[in-house]
């Protein structure tokens, strides 16, 4: 034929060939045509007209076209072209290889199953042009042109005719620029050369390989979807670079090399087998995932970073050679979290501000370094044991309440050659530090836990620490090289062979255990105590210790620092006569309990309680409030400003109150001795104190506080008994006073009872003493009634009175006319006072 002909309809099974000038498909006929065999073209120009639904011919089909120099490809009328010049089969598309939005040209796949061997079938893709292939189908030919092809789904195997040459080089007719996007379903290809010289594009799809790729004739590699997977059981290798920042998954046996740096900044999921990384940045921005499938490293590679890291698979930090490698992860500030565990003679480095979380069984040998962000363990043992862990300064270890062993534990940042403070945070959990080397903390422990030191080598600690629980010495020295950088709500437990050197800088713990050494030089050890703790090692240097804590102390063993010793607070305990050194125990506050040891150190009491001092046998300075109970040895001095308070108390030596002191209470004292300007204060409201021996000065002062004029000494007023001799050395000039308190039925200072028969005479013993009163003088005594608060008639008085060997205060109300007489004529040794002013006197 010469003529143009029109086809509106074309069916049947059996090939058939067309030999004329012109042929046209189409029209508004919207039936699709079920041709099923092949066709031939040899013609000179062909149209499709797509206004209609075509469907293209199921498979298998051929186009052979003859040449012809008059047809312009023109997509917008729906014009394709071919060619056959040359023995080479032609099909060239102007745009798309599709016509509009519902009608695909290639609905059913494409195939060419019969070409002979040599002879190539051509798609030729021109002025950008795209070819988009839905649905399934195989092409044996090859793709010229500016174009690229595009896969939305189905499946489609792709193979060349090219030569292959050696085991890695193929010379393919792929000589398409345009790119391969798989945006969906899965491509096949044979032959790295099918993906032409453009960018591969991955937005969706799968590609499946089952032969060698070397990546050479790729230009590009681009990842713009999410979802996307490669899938190979050959070697795969990308020499090109990589980018965008959508998400692929590698599955397959085989190897894929990323050879290149690369700026993808999306995901890479290895599923199976390996990710053959032979670039430090090829990385470097990107995600990578490795769940079954893992990374393994080229020989060239000891260092390299991933932008973040994840999954569940086992990576060995070593290279193919057995170097180390050096691992970076979280540049890219994200969260992750990674199950498997590190092997291997590397090491890796957290960077960013994102957390890193480890739950895996790691044993890599080299070293962990936190640089930024959160570095979180979600199990023990998730840090390898094996590895020296170093802690840079505004990152942060969070070990989440989980156990964990490091080789060593450090701060120094090899960057910057600085010791930086970063924070580890131990929630509950136990952190053990082998400690092979010399270490240098910097950083600040928080939370609760313990933290174990191991090790011959010291620990050196720079920086202040918050922790609560306990900071265990088992091997080695725990060293202080700045004040206050120990935690103070932390005990320190030393055990034997280990020390705690305090290097001259105070400290304040929790409490002291164990049984190793405490070196102090000349620093000031203070014990924050909660609970109890016992030390049964050697405390030495000196240094001085104190006990500032509500909780008690022990030391057990004989210490020989010579600084001194200071109870504020809680309770000290005595556990040998040689607990506290060589220099003076000092009692401001809590107790200090001797626990029977014959200790000798001079104790000064200001405030708090003194204890089992039954066998003490040095003196107590007391210069404040200090409590007694139990049996005392020792002398005790009341210095200027200090009051014994004795309960029951029994002292074997001498009890000196000295001027502006006083003692109070009941209780026994082997030698009371009362100084001028010294108070004396039996009884606790009222009550009874005994003596020895007892000597009051001239100045000295006896509070006397009566509550029941009608009650027994010792009950219802205070009074002093004395088994041997008591000594009065007052004088007219310097007398002793009595000092008259009159106290309320709630022994607060009120009227006193007893005292309503107005002409009564009422007799007081301030003193029985067994063997006699000494240095008695009428006159030496000055009876101070302003704390009588009775009512008081002008006529009544006071007197003191020595009757046989009981010194007496007689208060008369209103005195009888025969009173008077008797004093006068000396039948009675009476000194008669009223107000506190002296009256009278008699021989």
């Amino acid at each position: 034929m010469t003529a143009a002909k029109t086809v509106e309809m074309l069916s049947g099974d059996r090939g058939c060939r067309w030999a004329i000038r012109a042929l046209q498909f189409g029209g508004n006929n919207r039936t699709a045509c079920p041709f099923l065999a092949y066709m031939t073209f040899l013609l000179h120009k062909f149209r499709f007209l797509l206004t209609g639904v075509l469907m293209a011919m199921a498979l298998p089909w051929q186009a052979v076209l003859a040449s012809d120099d008059e047809c312009i490809p023109s997509p917008e009328d729906g014009i394709f072209c071919g060619d056959n010049t040359g023995g080479i089969h032609t099909l060239k598309v102007g745009y798309k290889f599709y016509g509009d939005s519902s009608m695909d040209w290639v609905d059913h796949g494409f195939r060419d199953p019969e070409t002979a061997s040599g002879t190539y079938h051509i798609i030729s893709l021109f002025g950008g042009a795209t070819l988009n292939v839905y649905a399934r189908g195989y092409f044996q030919g090859a793709i010229e042109g500016d174009g690229g092809i595009r896969l939305t789904g189905g499946t489609v195997h792709i193979t060349g005719n090219g030569v292959r040459l050696g085991a890695s080089d193929f010379i393919s007719e792929y000589s398409y620029t345009g790119g391969f996007d798989i945006a969906g379903g899965t491509v096949s290809a044979d032959n790295e050369g099918v993906f032409g010289t453009g960018p591969l594009t991955l937005s969706g799809g799968q590609l499946n390989t089952d032969y060698r790729y070397q990546g050479t004739s790729i230009r590009g590699f681009l990842v713009t979807g999410e979802g996307s997977r490669i899938k190979n059981d050959s070697l795969l290798s990308i020499r090109s670079e990589i980018t965008g920042s959508g998400s692929f998954a590698k599955a397959g046996a085989g190897n894929l090399r990323l050879t290149q740096e690369n700026s993808f900044t999306g995901e890479l999921i290895a599923e199976q087998g390996n990710v053959v990384i032979e670039h430090e940045n090829a990385l470097a921005q990107a995600t990578f995932t490795a769940n079954g499938g893992t990374a393994i490293f080229g020989s060239e590679i000891t260092v390299l970073t991933f932008g973040a890291f994840s999954g569940a698979s086992d990576i060995a930090l070593s290279n193919s050679e057995g170097q180390s490698v050096t691992l970076t992860v979280g540049g890219e500030d994200k969260s992750t979290s990674y199950s498997g565990a590190f092997t291997g003679s590397g090491g890796f480095i957290k960077e960013g501000s994102g957390a890193f979380s480890l739950s895996g069984a790691s044993s890599h040998s080299g070293n962990t370094i936190v640089r930024g962000g959160i570095l979180k363990t979600d199990a023990a043992g998730a840090l390898s044991e094996a590895s020296a862990v170093f802690l840079n300064g505004g990152a942060t270890i969070d070990l989440n309440g989980h156990d964990q062993t490091v080789g060593d534990l450090d701060s120094y940042n090899s960057r910057s050659g600085q010791f930086e403070s970063g924070v580890l945070k131990l929630g509950g959990a136990t952190l053990t530090n082998l400690n092979r080397v010399t270490n240098i903390w910097a950083g600040s422990i928080e939370g609760t836990g313990e933290v174990v030191k191991k090790g011959a080598a010291s620990m050196n600690w720079y920086a202040a620490n918050t922790f609560t629980g306990r900071l265990a010495a088992e091997e080695g020295t725990i060293k202080a090289m700045a004040v206050d950088v120990f935690s103070p709500n932390a005990a320190i437990k030393v055990l034997s062979g280990a020390a705690v050197n305090l290097n001259n800088f105070d400290q304040t713990i929790a409490g002291l255990e164990g049984e190793g050494t405490v070196l102090m030089g000349s620093a000031s050890l203070k014990i924050a105590s909660v609970g109890s703790h016992t030390f049964s090692g050697q405390i030495s240097g000196e240094g001085s210790l104190t006990q500032d804590g509500d909780g008690s102390q022990t030391l057990n063993a004989s210490n020989t620092y010579s600084g001194g010793t200071y109870v504020w607070r809680g309770s000290l305990v005595a556990g040998h006569a040689g607990a506290f050194g060589t220099g003076a125990v000092e009692v401001d506050g809590g107790t200090l309990n001797l626990a029977g040891y014959g200790i000798g150190n001079t104790i000064i009491l200001k405030s708090g309680t003194l204890s089992g001092a039954t066998n003490y046998s040095g003196t107590h300075k007391v210069s404040g409030l200090a409590n007694y109970s139990g049996t005392i040895g020792g002398n005790v001095d009341v210095e200027s400003g200090g009051a014994v308070n004795t309960t029951g108390a029994t002292f074997s030596g001498t009890v000196m109150v000295k001027s502006g002191a006083a003692v109070r209470g009941t209780g026994d004292v082997a030698d009371l001795i009362v100084k001028s300007g010294g108070v004396l204060a039996p009884g606790n409201s009222p009550g009874m104190l005994s003596a020895g021996t007892a000597a009051w000065a001239g100045g000295s002062v006896f509070e006397w506080e009566l509550a029941d004029a009608s009650a027994a000494a010792g009950i219802g007023y205070d009074t002093v008994s004395v088994s041997g001799v008591l000594t009065l050395s007052a004088t007219d000039a310097d007398p002793f006073t009595i000092r008259v308190l009159t106290l309320g039925a709630d022994l607060q200072a009120g009227q006193a009872a007893g005292l309503e028969e107005p002409f009564a005479r009422y007799v007081f013993t301030l003193a029985s003493v067994a063997g006699g009163i000494e240095g008695f003088d009428p006159m030496a005594f000055f009876v101070d009634t302003t704390g009588f608060l009775n009512e008081f008639d002008p006529r009544s008085s006071w007197s003191v009175e020595l009757d046989g060997t009981n010194l007496n205060l007689v208060y008369t109300a209103v005195p009888e006319p025969g009173a008077v007489f008797l004093v006068a004529a000396g039948l009675l040794a009476v000194v008669v006072f009223r107000r506190g002013v002296r009256k009278d006197k008699s021989a």
